[in-house]
């Protein structure tokens, strides 16, 4: 049925008015006719015509209104600011401005996470700061463009192929401004997470239409989620942070790129690239993030999913849904360019990212990844497409959560009967529905749907940077890991907070009493999530609270008692953590580390000799296992075989530093000390920037007596590294030995401000000793024996302090003590020859005889033993049996002086001069300096004379 103009109703007008205005762009000014608008145009809308022929005049491809003629720098905007496209249904929030909003974000997010400033650094931050000679070394900044995160050469077979260099430059930063102390990298952290917060807040709103309310309760729920604690919390996750923060500035100045300025939404059927600045700017942020980590590298796909989606909506749709590639080569050639640029970028990025990894996937162990290394097909698809499924289970429920999820954490999945395949396939069946509908609204021409776009934007944030972690493209070192869930959880936090809000929209047309209760379950839901991250916090302070933790989520997983057992043993728990090493070997017989490790603590030397074999025979290329047994067999004498071990270290781990060294101090311990010395000058060349290489080098001077010299070197590992303890502790040590005592005092203290190892303690109270600082020295001695109960060395020195302070009592007790805890051992001696000396200076000679004689039953071969039992002797005035005892003594040791000195003085007491006179010249070649002796030998001389 065909009207004219004057006839036709009002309503179909109005149609054609409106999907004009929406779809085509055509401005619908006040006072002016249809036929007026399209003056000037070869195809115009007659007043006769059908419906059917104004619809397909409407739908040509080539007659246009003149608005799509604009160039692609100046897209067509609607002249009225874009409002919030998707209103809060969600009652009783808060009705904030956009910067206060903003604000708050930020707040919270710090807030959330205020309790896990005062954290250690723990795991992982050990390997990548404290051990990372990358940040805490003098490696040049270009050097680090060519390591991992972990300080490896990109090149060695043994680089884990992270390639961060942004994330470690900070970490750097971080050691400039404040050293190892933990709460500047922890703060930055947490400014760095509430930032990421606020700009999620800033995307939703500007990028996704989301109203303000429901864009900072999708930025609330992405700041207080427990899934990212391992990535706040944790110093290393500081990777996922500036990546997700780059990420999210790509996106948004790829919006800008296309079309999206001050509020303006463009009404280009396809988007036109309005600003190449802003695509540039979207590039630098995209290769940041993939600098900061892997993930970022997604940030392409987010772009191409919003420019279809969202920016270029229209067209896409219009070529969908009537197969009109036509019409997108006349009119989307700005969408074609661009999409072509963002994949040969792409495209670029992943290049170099393969030329910095020199072509080579890393290479992990079947315990990093189970599935991976699974021997039948059947069971690595059915764990892998388990795995997403498990991840999205932690986003949904993060209740058992764990820094660790490999090996025995996620058991296989080997039969089809299992029941995680059903899990598995509800979830695949849900997405693929939520996808078909995201899709089939995208296709529905007339309808604006911007709950959709942003659903679907949603979803790709979910998806996309993901994918990584799918061991589809490459295998990656882990099975499940939280702070990998970082990115992805923007995407849940969006569905989230989209999903309330529709289930309140319903309830309101419904008059349904759940638009009541939906908000006090959202409040109920964030406070609940706010109270499960901080308490995850206090999780992650210490390394010991972190490893009890994952113990107990996952029992069946042998790295977790590995790791707690690496903690005691650093903490010299060793029974403890023997038990923790053993149990890990029940789950896993086959770790070689463990057994490695075990070994190490083991004290007799049969057992760890099975346990290092053991070691080597489940991993042959185990480095560690192969260094650690020649060294056991470099302490048994069997030099020959321990060169064997250290050369198969090398030979597996050529930088392996420590192997070097040992090969090397064996070498000379064979008595080959020229070969040993170019060994040396080989490390010397091999590792020139190694502050290690040049303190054992200083040590193998030493050693040669030339310790002018080994001063020079420890003077160039400290140069290399200034916080290299042990080098500062060394030269000390020389120093201390030249008398040079001010200056090994200034040494010693300046290693306690690097760090307060109960050796370097040590060292400073036995020089405050030789300086006669006896009330200083107990005091470092006791924040020593504090620090190591057991260090018997720390507690004879102890003693010795409590002698000289007068506190005989004490110093005896404890003796007696060190006495009976090593009674029949090598270590009984210094305890009783020291016990000994302090009954003696108490005048208790019958104490201290019985001490002596009981110890001579041991050691009748010690001289110090029998001077001591003279002088118990000398003192009861039983001085024939004194004379004998000093006699044993210079028997064992003909240079004891005080021996000959004693026996001089005995015979002189019984009046036989000659053989006094003997003795007292025999004491007098070897000490003339003696004044005791002088005064006797004179008073001696005028006896004989007189006679």
């Amino acid at each position: 049925m065909v009207f004219s103009a004057r006839f036709r109703p009002k309503k179909r007008q109005q149609s054609i008015d409106s999907w004009l205005s929406t779809h085509h762009h055509v401005s619908i000014l006040h006072g002016k006719s249809l036929s007026s608008l399209n003056e000037g145009r070869s195809c115009s809308l007659t007043t006769t015509a059908t419906t059917t022929t104004t619809s397909k005049s409407i739908m040509s491809p080539i007659k246009r209104p003149s608005s799509f003629s604009s160039s692609p720098s100046q897209p067509h905007y609607n002249d009225q600011p874009c409002p919030p496209l998707i209103p809060c249904y969600l009652p009783y929030l808060p009705q904030l401005s956009l910067y206060s909003s903003v604000i708050v974000a930020f707040i919270i997010a710090c807030l959330c996470y205020i309790n896990s400033l005062n954290g250690e650094l723990v795991h992982d931050d050990i390997y990548a700061i404290v051990d990372n000679q990358d940040v805490v070394g003098n490696v040049s900044w270009k050097q680090i463009l060519y390591h991992d995160f972990w300080g490896t050469s990109m090149s060695s077979p043994k680089s884990h192929k992270s390639y961060r260099p942004l994330t470690i430059a900070t970490f750097r930063w971080n050691y400039y401004v404040h050293g190892l102390q933990p709460f500047g990298y922890h703060i930055v952290n947490v400014v760095l997470h509430a930032m990421v917060c606020s700009t999620l807040l800033l995307v939703c709103h500007r990028i996704l239409r989301m109203s303000i309310q429901l864009a900072l309760l999708t930025s609330i729920f992405f700041a207080v989620h427990p899934i990212h604690t391992e990535a706040v919390a944790g110093i290393v996750g500081r990777a996922e942070i500036l990546s997700c923060l780059f990420f999210l500035l790509a996106i948004y100045t790829y919006a800008k790129c296309v079309g999206l300025k001050n509020g303006k939404i463009p009404k280009d059927e396809f988007a036109k690239t309005a600003s190449i600045k802003e695509l540039l700017y979207c590039f630098i942020f995209t290769f940041v993030a993939m600098l900061s980590k892997e993930q970022g590298i997604t940030a392409i796909a987010i772009c191409l999913v919003y420019d279809v989606a969202i920016a270029s909506r229209e067209g896409i749709q219009r070529c969908l849904y009537h197969f009109d590639t036509h019409h997108l080569k006349i009119r989307g050639s700005s969408f074609l360019y661009r999409f072509a640029l963002m994949a040969s970028y792409l495209i670029a990025i992943m290049s170099f990212r393969l030329w910095i990894m020199n072509g080579q996937l890393p290479k992990f162990s079947h315990h990093d990844n189970p599935a991976i290394f699974a021997k039948q097909r059947l069971t690595r698809i059915m764990t892998l497409s388990y795995l997403p499924v498990f991840n999205f289970w932690l986003l949904l429920f993060p209740r058992h959560l764990c820094y660790d999820w490999q090996m025995g954490s996620i058991p296989l999945i080997e039969k089809p009967t299992d029941i995680r395949n059903c899990f598995s396939l509800c979830f695949y069946l849900w997405l693929i529905c939520i996808l078909s509908g995201l899709f089939s609204s995208f296709l529905k021409l007339h309808k604006n749907n911007n709950n959709g776009q942003a659903l679907t934007i949603g979803f790709a944030l979910l998806i996309f940077p993901f994918i990584p972690a799918l061991n589809i493209f490459f295998p990656v070192g882990f099975v499940v890991a939280e702070r990998v869930l970082y990115l992805p959880s923007m995407g849940y936090c969006i569905l989230v907070v989209l999903g309330l809000n529709h289930l309140s929209n319903k309830a309101t047309k419904l008059q349904s009493n759940l638009r009541i209760v939906l908000p006090a379950l959202v409040y109920t839901w964030l406070i609940i999530f706010s109270c499960r991250t901080m308490s995850r916090n206090a999780v992650w302070k210490t390394r010991e609270a972190l490893f009890r933790s994952a113990i107990e989520v996952v029992p069946t997983n042998a790295k977790v008692f590995y790791n707690y057992a690496n903690y005691l043993k650093d903490h010299q728990r060793f029974q403890e953590a023997a038990s923790a090493y053993k149990t890990a070997l029940a789950i896993a017989p086959d770790h070689a580390s463990s057994s490695n490790n075990l070994a190490t603590i083991t004290q007799d030397d049969k057992k760890s000799e099975e346990l290092y074999k053991k070691a080597i025979h489940h991993n042959p290329y185990h480095a560690r296992a192969y260094f650690n047994y020649g060294n056991l067999l470099r302490r048994k004498g069997k030099y020959s075989e321990a060169i064997d071990m250290f050369k198969k270290a090398i030979s597996i781990e050529e930088s392996f530093e420590g192997a070097w060294v040992s090969l090397t101090a064996a070498t000379g311990e064979m008595g080959n000390m020229q070969q040993a010395s170019k060994l040396f000058d080989e490390m010397l060349h091999k590792f020139p920037q190694s502050a290690d290489v040049y303190n054992n080098y200083g040590v193998h001077l030493t050693k040669l007596g030339r310790p002018e010299a080994a001063v020079k070197y420890y003077d160039k590992a400290i140069g290399i590294n200034s916080a290299h303890h042990v080098a500062i502790v060394n030269k000390g040590r020389l120093l201390r030995k030249f008398g040079q005592h001010e200056q090994a005092e200034k040494l010693f203290r300046r290693a306690l401000s690097i760090e307060r190892s109960p050796e370097t303690l040590y060292y400073l109270a036995t020089l405050l000793l030789d300086l006669k600082r006896h009330t200083e020295a107990i005091e470092i001695l006791d924040e020593a024996i504090r620090k190591n109960p057991q260090k018997y060395d720390y507690n004879l020195a102890y003693c010795q302090c409590l002698a000289n302070l007068g506190k005989a009592k004490e110093a005896i007790s404890k003796l007696r003590n060190m006495i009976t805890s090593f009674k029949d051992t090598n270590f009984e001696l210094e305890p009783s020859k020291l016990l000994a000396s302090v009954l003696t200076v108490d005048k208790q000679p019958q104490e201290s005889l019985k001490v002596t004689t009981q110890a001579l039953r041991t050691f009748i071969n010690d001289s110090d033993l029998h001077f001591l039992r003279g002088e118990a002797l000398k003192d009861l005035q039983r001085y024939h049996e004194a004379e004998k005892s000093y006699l044993e003594c210079v028997r064992y040791n003909p240079q004891h002086v005080n021996a000959l000195m004693h026996i001089g003085v005995i015979r002189h007491i019984q009046n036989d001069l000659k053989v006094a006179q003997e003795f007292y010249k025999k004491a007098y070649k070897l000490n003339p300096t003696n004044t005791v002796l002088k005064s006797n030998m004179e008073k001696l001389s005028k006896q004989i004379n007189q006679h």
